[in-house]
């Protein structure tokens, strides 16, 4: 029996469920006053989530393969 490696954490929102989360954040900074400290913690989130968002809707999804453009997925698998 080999022992297994933990599964490390991911974080894979759907497009339209990671958009509401940053619409959130920004919505709820844009309207309560937060101490600074907290402020500077919030905008590093909603950076970090707007750029994540943006990397996952600039990634590839199809590849040209000799039978013709496929899913990534469906080469990777």
């Amino acid at each position: 029996m080999t022992p297994s490696l933990p599964i490390p954490p991911r974080f894979e929102p759907e497009c339209t469920e990671l958009c509401l989360y940053c619409l959130s954040l920004t919505q709820m900074l844009a309207g309560q006053s937060f101490y600074s400290e907290m402020e500077k913690h919030l905008s590093g989130l909603l950076y970090e989530l707007i750029s994540y968002f943006a990397a996952e809707m600039k990634a590839p999804r199809w590849l040209r393969t000799a039978d013709g453009v496929k899913f990534i997925d469906e080469v990777v698998a």
